[in-house]
């Protein structure tokens, strides 16, 4: 077999003597062969590679430390023949992620994975975008953008930001589910939400919605019924409460008045929202009333913030005339609900 190194000619043969010439030459030939081999100095820790046509050694500018584990410096590429070829490339910091065992993520940033049967445990931070996460459980202060859960544990709490939740059979997984003040930008949720603490907050100034099938509001409390023009009237009791859901609130009122003095008589103000373009009326208990009457309501109109009287007084048929029944003594009392802008 033809060696470009060194093929022995069998000089000198075994138990002959031989003159120095022959011998001379065969040491030539090995110190050829010597010379074919590349220089290695000051090359320490470097892979020795074998050119395409086997005809000579090169190494890599890398370097390679083996000591029960493989080590490398700076960012090369390794390609893997697995009945076809593909590109690997090893990050230059960082610890790489393994198949097996437990990892701790700091900083990564994963894009659109696809997540199955994994376990999140410890702190898992960074950020996982568009992730499809299914029978996964989940605890920690991970950051998740636009996921996708099916079917997913969340066992102690998992707190962080979520955006973008698509929350699907999670509902079957009520009492395991445990969200530590997250934020979750239009989480979309499939199937029935139980809320255990059995409460929505909603802020205190209305992020108002053009869609007719959003709630943008909740809001409740109380308001102060004051005759219009309020002059110098005085009133022994006022209470009057409001809630506010959405665009529809709805009002109570108990009002006794002490002394009217200069007040007005045929109207209150301090509704707690201005009235929208729609009108609505409400019956209402009266006493003492400046008058007598067959019928006495409450009425709002658009963009005001009054309640004007109507009613039918003696034998009167129609409650349309706006009425004055408001005195010294006077008590009324009434629930009305109306529209407002948003």
């Amino acid at each position: 077999m033809s060696n470009e190194y060194f093929n022995a000619t069998g000089v000198p043969a075994t138990g002959s003597q031989v003159q120095s010439r022959p011998l001379r030459t065969q040491f030539d030939k090995v110190q050829e062969g010597f010379e074919l081999l590349p220089v290695l100095a000051g090359e320490n820790n470097k892979l020795v590679i074998v050119n395409a046509a086997g005809t000579a050694l090169t190494t890599m500018a890398g370097l390679l430390t083996l000591g029960g584990t493989l080590t490398t410096s700076g960012a090369y590429g390794i390609t893997l023949a697995l009945g076809s070829t593909t590109a690997l490339t090893l990050p230059t910091t960082g610890t790489l992620a393994t198949k097996a065992g437990t990892e701790t993520w700091t900083n990564k940033t994963f894009t659109a994975p696809t997540i199955t049967n994994a376990v999140f445990s410890g702190t898992a931070t960074g950020s996982l975008t568009g992730v499809t996460i299914s029978s996964v459980t989940v605890s920690g202060t991970p950051t998740i953008t636009s996921p996708t859960l099916g079917r997913t544990t969340f066992s102690g709490t998992a707190s962080g930001s979520w955006t973008g939740l698509n929350a699907s059979d999670l509902y079957s997984y009520g009492t395991s589910l445990v969200l530590s003040s997250p934020t979750m930008t239009t989480p979309v949720i499939s199937g029935q939400l139980t809320l255990t603490s059995g409460q929505i907050a909603f802020p205190a100034t209305q992020a108002a919605s053009a869609d007719a099938t959003t709630l943008d509001d909740y809001e409740e409390g109380t308001w102060t019924p004051t005759c219009s023009p309020a002059g110098s009237a005085t009133y022994t009791a006022r209470v009057a409460l409001y809630t506010k859901i959405g665009r529809q609130v709805t009002v109570t009122c108990e009002i006794t008045i002490n002394a009217i003095g200069t007040g007005g008589t045929s109207k209150l103000t301090g509704l707690p929202f201005t009235v929208s373009s729609a009108f609505a009326c409400a019956p209402c208990y009266w006493g003492a009333a400046a008058s007598a009457f067959r019928t006495l309501f409450v009425t709002v109109q658009s963009g005001s913030g009054d309640i004007t009287f109507r009613g039918a007084a003696g034998s009167t048929i129609t409650s349309t005339n706006a009425v004055s029944p408001l005195a010294s003594g006077t008590t009324i009392k009434f629930t009305l609900t109306y529209d407002t802008a948003t």
